[in-house]
């Protein structure tokens, strides 16, 4: 999946621990900006990005 994929790399490439979810969530969601999903159903896919950080426990 797209967000899984752009979320691993985002907490590769960061420093920060402190970065918020809700900041890490929307940097991913501005990577993944061109995927049909996303483009299609904004709101739907934020959703799902927020329900995938508390069903994999992300951080």
């Amino acid at each position: 999946m797209a967000f899984d994929s752009a979320w691993k790399k985002i907490n590769s490439e960061s420093e920060d621990n402190a970065t918020t979810t809700e900041k890490k969530i929307k940097t991913v969601i501005e990577r993944i900006k061109d995927h049909p999903f996303l483009i299609e159903y904004p709101e739907e896919a934020k959703e799902v990005a927020k329900f995938r950080v508390r069903l994999l426990k992300l951080k």
